[in-house]
């Protein structure tokens, strides 16, 4: 419980009480962290990048209405974690959601600092001209080309359907959790249908999520 008597050396000291008293609100600070450092690599100068695409990605066009579904990670995952936070008063699906994204998104970062990869995926030139062609537009003169395997949009998005097909809190499930899926997949697509990755992105970030997800039961004595 969240009110539990703070463990040893932190039960020892007022600052280690609070601490522990606001443990959860605290890691959240971990998403700041993430970002900054996140940000610190997308426009450094590499030696050297792998490029990272197959040849599903060329049968693949490139449709820019699939903004509206790559724009819908920010409220999914963001909306997700309000809800968790304020519902789940004994943090144990926190926890739980916690440890999979964090966990995962580290690694991720890891990999982009041992394996610096790009894609070269988007179009010299836009097919068509409209509204959400311009969005594109910003968005990728925004966001570089670079760290791309594994798809963070991905791993995040399969973090969150994870947590709610197995979530007790929710009021309506049999409607929230088949809308999950379906916006999982949406979101998954139009990552490649914007050539924001490639298809091999994509499937690292599951492979990473299956280990993951996987790794408490096998490591469990």
């Amino acid at each position: 419980m969240t009110d539990a008597a703070a463990p040893g050396p932190l039960g020892r000291t007022r600052l280690g009480r609070w601490v522990w008293k606001h443990r959860y609100g605290l890691s959240l600070l971990y998403i700041p962290a993430f970002i900054g450092y996140f940000l610190t690599t997308e426009h450094r100068e590499r030696a050297h990048e792998t490029s990272v695409r197959c040849a599903l990605d060329d049968k693949i066009p490139f449709r820019e209405e699939w903004i509206l579904a790559y724009g819908a990670w920010f409220p999914y995952l963001l909306g997700f974690a309000g809800w968790l936070y304020a519902n789940d008063k004994d943090r144990s699906e926190y926890k739980r959601a916690y440890y999979h994204l964090v966990a995962g998104m580290t690694i991720i970062l890891v990999i982009y600092e041992l394996w610096p990869n790009r894609q070269d995926l988007q179009p010299a030139t836009y097919p068509r001209e409209n509204l959400f062609t311009e969005v594109v537009r910003r968005l990728q003169t925004f966001d570089s080309q670079s760290n791309v395997c594994p798809s963070l949009h991905v791993y995040t998005t399969l973090c969150v359907n994870d947590a709610l097909q197995s979530s007790k809190l929710l009021k309506h499930p049999e409607i929230v959790r088949p809308a999950s899926w379906v916006l999982t997949g949406l979101i998954s697509a139009s990552t490649c249908f914007l050539k924001q990755h490639s298809v091999l992105d994509g499937i690292a970030a599951a492979g990473l999520f299956g280990v993951l997800k996987a790794a408490p039961r096998l490591l469990r004595p």
